[in-house]
């Protein structure tokens, strides 16, 4: 029987542990733990790290204006 994957995504406020929790169930489940951050500054570099992070983020649906 073939074992399937999971994948497990956080998106929230600035400084509420959503790193912090990630690196926790990342070290339970054995898993492979891919943060924003270091994937986003690896994929892009040259001072454009701020406006693809915009524009990535806003895809993704984690950035919303309040109104």
């Amino acid at each position: 029987m073939q074992q399937q994957g999971k994948l497990v995504c956080f998106c929230g406020k600035m400084a509420a542990g959503k790193s912090t929790l990630a690196r926790k169930i990342a070290r339970q489940e054995d898993a492979v733990l891919v943060e924003q951050d270091d994937w986003l500054s690896n994929q892009h570099s040259g001072g454009q790290l701020w406006e693809v992070w915009l524009r990535n983020s806003s895809l993704m649906g984690c950035l919303s204006r309040r109104r």
